[in-house]
């Protein structure tokens, strides 16, 4: 099966904190003191993720591996800290944690998520790059070893339960290619049905976090990733028509936005033929790096392409935010306004238009 790694978000907390215990309890058994490993609860990890996501504070970012839209694994990363635990101002990163369900040891996940960890500090232009290893811990240093790393001759030690226990600094091989440029390719393409479970972690993780104040708590709680992703690879395998589509967009081989789009519904346009934007999403934390001007514009050429002479779509009345993104491109209100029934809650959505005429 394909392993495909994606930024995390608060969805998949619960899946890395599982993660997290059990591969502490089975691959630490007689490195770390066995109390401390009882000790360990899910429940516990998830609490502290979520504290640590609301700290404005914390520089890290957390890449999970997916199997079939199930969590298989997740690393951590950020800028190397020195001794005293804060960001060193050397330029150098860090992957702080590493982990892969124990049921996926040897099956290869590890490697691609190391590799994607990897990417994304090449990306952050964060080198060289370290990590920290229990010396006593032989299976992951054979895996570090096989992926490109070595021992560097640091050491320090880590204290827990009682118990001191060693630890050796291992740095990645540098290669010609981790001096280039850190800016990343970037592009759009049509989604694939590879893509549905990365399109619904987007779009659950946006949701939450922009539309939290908007949208009923009761919604998106129960939102799940298996349904948002079943959803979207009905859209993109079994489209209503050939003229439905939906799109990503990439940096590097991360999907970070998507956006989908089809004929009007009956009265929906403004002059036809019209086209309906339905969505266009890039995840928070992709943000500020051109990632939505690039996929509007690559919608709008396709739209055109498709024959289409306008095209619409609904934002919520209270997101100023992406309003003012759609205007600072040329779309306009058109003065259409809808009340949706959301849970009780009624929220009102407007109406913004634009010409797709190719200008002369």
């Amino acid at each position: 099966m394909t392993v495909l790694v994606r930024p995390g978000g608060e969805v998949d907390f619960w899946a890395v904190a599982r993660i997290w215990v059990n591969s502490w309890q089975i691959g630490y058994a007689g490195i770390v003191p066995q109390p401390v490993l009882d000790a360990l609860d899910p429940a516990d990890r998830h609490r502290g993720l979520l504290t640590r996501a609301a700290d404005p504070a914390d520089d890290t970012e957390l890449l999970v591996a997916t199997q079939d839209g199930t969590v298989v694994g997740f690393a951590v990363i950020g800028a190397w800290r020195g001794a005293d635990g804060r960001c060193a101002a050397d330029g150098a990163g860090e992957v702080r944690a590493i982990y892969v369900a124990p049921e996926q040891w040897g099956r290869g996940v590890g490697a691609t998520l190391m590799a994607g960890a990897v990417q994304r500090l090449d990306a952050l232009a964060l080198a060289p790059q370290r990590l920290w290893v229990l010396e006593a811990n032989d299976r992951g240093r054979r895996f570090y070893e096989s992926v490109g790393w070595c021992f560097d001759g640091q050491r320090q030690e880590y204290v827990t339960g009682g118990a001191t226990l060693p630890e050796l600094r291992y740095v990645r091989r540098q290669t010609p290619q981790a001096h280039q440029s850190p800016r990343a390719d970037v592009s759009v393409r049509p989604a694939g049905a590879a893509d549905a479970a990365e399109i619904a972690g987007i779009q659950l993780s946006t949701w939450r976090t922009a539309y939290a104040r908007v949208l009923p708590a009761r919604i998106l709680d129960t939102l799940t990733v298996d349904e948002v992703t079943a959803q979207w690879a009905a859209a993109v395998t079994r489209p209503p028509s050939p003229r439905h589509r939906v799109l990503v967009a990439l940096e590097r081989e991360w999907t970070v936005g998507f956006s989908a789009l089809g004929p009007v519904d009956d009265g929906d346009g403004a002059g036809e033929p019209s086209a309906l934007l339905a969505t266009l999403l890039v995840e928070p934390r992709w943000g500020r790096r051109g990632h939505g001007s690039r996929l509007l514009a690559a919608t709008v050429e396709l739209l055109r392409q498709d024959g289409y002479t306008n095209a619409v779509t609904w934002l919520l009345e209270q997101d100023r935010i992406c309003r003012s993104f759609f205007q600072s491109a040329g779309w306009e209100l058109d003065g259409a306004a809808r009340t949706l029934d959301m849970d009780g809650r009624l929220v009102t959505e407007v109406r913004l238009h634009t010409s797709l005429a190719t200008p002369d």
